[in-house]
């Protein structure tokens, strides 16, 4: 779960959020007096969101929050560590104990494309505070899961390198995976 805070600009603005199921995303419109921001997010494949940011002007998303609290079946709130690679990469990694002695762990990467931002941690909560956007970012999000991986640090972040690099061809995949599934179900 990522909480994005937004600026004075926003506040009290009017909202629509839509799901485009045929194009499998999501649209959020976010229209203020003095300000506007659209937010389209897709998930491509099972390890990736891209959420693409348009702002009528900069910094208008402050900070985006990372909360983690006690999940169902779990004994206690998840142990997290946080890094940053640099100012445009970060990384959590949860360490969670559930019931029969089972624990899962899986490393999240959010990759700022078009922002730079720096990241306060917290026992249960990350913050990364957005220093410099352009009118139009991208954040992009992948997860490792134990069950995939050995050292699920290190392959989240190869998997984000090659993710970012075809990113591309992804988003075209993605559209003619969508539009050969509806064209099959119609």
């Amino acid at each position: 779960e990522l909480r994005y805070s937004f600026g004075d600009e926003l506040k009290d603005a009017d909202f629509t959020h839509a799901l485009y199921v045929e194009d499998a995303k999501t649209v959020l419109d976010i229209n203020g007096q003095k300000a506007k921001l659209k937010v389209e997010s897709k998930i491509m494949r099972e390890d990736l969101i891209v959420s693409k940011f348009t702002q009528s002007k900069e910094y208008l998303v402050k900070s985006i929050h990372l909360p983690f609290e006690i999940q169902r079946g779990s004994k206690q709130v998840p142990r997290v560590t946080y890094k940053a690679i640099d100012d445009s990469t970060f990384i959590y990694t949860v360490y969670r104990e559930y019931e029969n002695d089972y624990n899962f762990t899986f490393t999240g990467v959010i990759r700022l494309v078009g922002a730079k931002g720096t990241l306060k941690a917290e026992e249960t909560y990350g913050d990364i505070t957005l220093t410099q956007t352009d009118k139009d970012f991208m954040v992009l999000i992948s997860i490792c899961t134990r069950w995939k991986y050995d050292d699920t640090e290190k392959s989240a972040l190869e998997n984000m390198d090659g993710l970012q690099n075809n990113l591309s061809d992804m988003e075209k995949e993605h559209t003619r995976y969508w539009q050969s599934f509806f064209a099959k179900s119609s």
